[in-house]
């Protein structure tokens, strides 16, 4: 057998690593969450860095990598033999050039999350199966995808999706949702335990190929409640823009 890569649909340089039939997983030190870790990506061309993920003397199916994995080398092995371990599946692939411009925009981004996860009360992977049971999904005319390595859901023809999330009755609590830039889908209806929500967000974030929106909740709404049902409602039966995240955060 012998290793290839395989390409994101909608990104060429995030790729998967397989060997024969199995997918490859790397091993991670780290949980890179950490702000202050680099995030662990490759950094050569394309066509020729596949030769320095060599052979593990004595271990079936194990690699590691040489000289093409910042910040250091990883160990690489068949998906279905990682066990409670941090790794990584989905690469960015970088020429030296490229990294030296993106390493500022990784920390960037890594800043920015963790100010997001200080203020979330709760937050639904949008898109994915376990996320989506614990949070009551529910919906009519809708399908799911994949962008960049990111799960999404969408309204089509009219229909509707919504999840059970949290609140804080204590506090002023606001909806964000993340969109995808250039979305072909068409703008929707936001409803919170069935009382409409203004259509014009009272604040738009942009970053990389995705933007939020913020949808303050009335406190008439949330202060008595622990929970609240957050309906996204296709208009004209219409499809809506992709959600990639559903989050709700306390100020």
């Amino acid at each position: 057998m012998s290793f290839y890569t395989e390409s994101m649909p909608d990104n060429i340089n995030r790729i998967s690593i397989l060997y024969g039939p199995l997918v490859m997983a790397g091993i991670l030190e780290k949980d890179e969450s950490d702000k202050d870790l680099d995030p662990t990506v490759l950094i050569g061309e394309k066509e020729n860095f596949l030769s320095s993920v060599v052979p593990v003397t004595d271990q079936s199916l194990t690699f590691k990598t040489e000289s093409i994995s910042n910040p250091e080398d990883v160990t690489i092995v068949p998906f279905y033999q990682v066990h409670d371990q941090f790794y990584n599946v989905y690469w960015d692939l970088f020429t030296e050039n490229e990294w030296s411009e993106n390493r500022k925009n990784y920390k960037a981004e890594k800043e920015r999350i963790e100010k997001l996860e200080a203020k979330t009360v709760d937050h639904v992977r949008v898109g994915e199966q376990q996320p989506e049971v614990d949070h009551n999904f529910k919906g009519e005319k809708t399908k799911s995808g994949h962008f960049n390595g990111q799960r999404w859901r969408q309204a089509t023809e009219g229909g509707w999706f919504s999840y059970e999330m949290k609140v804080d009755p204590k506090k002023k609590n606001t909806v964000i949702l993340t969109l995808k830039s250039n979305d072909e889908g068409k703008d929707f209806e936001v409803y919170i335990d069935d009382h409409k929500i203004s259509a014009l967000p009272r604040e738009m974030k942009t970053y990389e190929d995705f933007f939020e929106v913020h949808y303050p909740i009335p406190k008439k709404l949330s202060s008595a409640k622990q929970n609240l049902v957050i309906k996204i409602q296709a208009q004209n039966k219409e499809k809506t823009r992709a959600v990639f995240e559903c989050r709700i955060i306390k100020e």
